[in-house]
């Protein structure tokens, strides 16, 4: 490879990720110097989880060629690779981890990535509203497995965390962003134009959508929490920037998948923890502590390891 196609490869990585970590760095000095606080920031998170989000994932379903989907092959393989990074982060826990509260927790992250605003920002900057939307679909579908895992994971984990089971399905039953993808999948296989008064309103919220979350995501990073010298953290990290995106992309290749779906399911995996994770651990009375400390530390290393690997697949023609 020529120094100058090098640099090419690298132009493409950082243009899909740059942006999206230079607002997160941006919502981070921001909130530093009081230019936003937490009210804001709590506010503007329930806009983009309510409102703008589900907007957004509404709309490109709606609008998408749903046939690009293919047989969904690979999202038969992205739910078993689900099962394998849980099933291998459980083995790890086993050795290296005695806290039995612990292990659900570093489980847990392991597997649960931010899909739903980086990895969908992502996946706009790299393929326009056509990756958009063709991401939609898995992460709405990933998004019910990941809550379920979630319910089953940390209730077999944390005393006392059995009789929230019924409170958390409840919870998922109506979360704005899978009730949006079924009504986007319906409003596409019914084939009803939308009006023009709705296309317009929506487009106005889908660019709202990702620069206000990831302001939010970044104003809410407390660097204090961040600590390197510890199993947990060790565990997750290693497991969600660097397993999870390698075996799913393995996967998927074994699969015959290659280019923009290939791409699109590895800038998904490969997604720091997702800061809900933090908010379900400690309504289920886990380790809130170590919750956000592995989010930090993932969100911190996630702009160096989700660069090289695109990097590493586009310089090997993979996408």
């Amino acid at each position: 490879m020529t120094s100058l196609s090098f640099i090419d490869q690298l132009n493409f990585a950082l243009a899909i990720t740059g942006p999206a970590f230079l607002v997160i760095l941006l919502g981070q000095l921001l909130y530093r110097y009081q230019v936003i606080s937490d009210g804001f920031t709590q506010g503007a998170s329930a806009i983009v989880f309510n409102v703008a989000l589900p907007a957004t994932l509404f709309l490109n379903v709606a609008r998408a060629d749903l046939s690009l989907l293919g047989n969904g092959s690979h999202l038969a393989i992205a739910i078993a690779v689900t099962f394998a990074i849980v099933g291998l982060s459980w083995l790890a826990c086993r050795i290296w981890i005695s806290s039995k509260a612990e292990r659900g927790v570093v489980i847990h992250a392991s597997y649960r990535g931010n899909m739903a605003v980086i990895g969908l920002a992502f996946c706009e900057a790299a393929y326009g509203p056509e990756g958009l939307a063709l991401a939609a679909i898995p992460v709405g579908i990933l998004t019910a497995l990941y809550n379920v895992l979630a319910v089953w994971i940390l209730s077999t984990h944390i005393k006392g965390s059995q009789n929230k089971q019924r409170h958390w399905l409840s919870i998922m039953a109506r979360n704005p962003l899978l009730l949006s993808i079924v009504a986007g999948f319906i409003a596409n296989s019914t084939g009803l134009p939308l009006p023009t008064l709705i296309l317009d309103t929506g487009s106005y919220f889908s660019q709202l959508t990702f620069p206000l979350a990831l302001l939010c995501i970044g104003a809410s990073i407390n660097l204090r929490h961040m600590r390197l010298r510890s199993a947990p953290v060790v565990i997750v990290t290693c497991m969600k920037l660097i397993v999870a995106p390698a075996v799913m992309v393995t996967a998927l290749y074994l699969g015959g998948i290659r280019g923009t779906m290939l791409g699109i399911f590895f800038l998904l995996t490969a997604t720091p923890t997702a800061a809900a994770s933090y908010i379900m651990v400690q309504a289920m009375g886990g380790d809130g502590r170590l919750a956000a400390n592995v989010i930090v530390v993932s969100s911190v290393l996630s702009a160096l390891t989700i660069t090289l690997g695109l990097l590493i697949l586009r310089s090997t023609g993979l996408i």
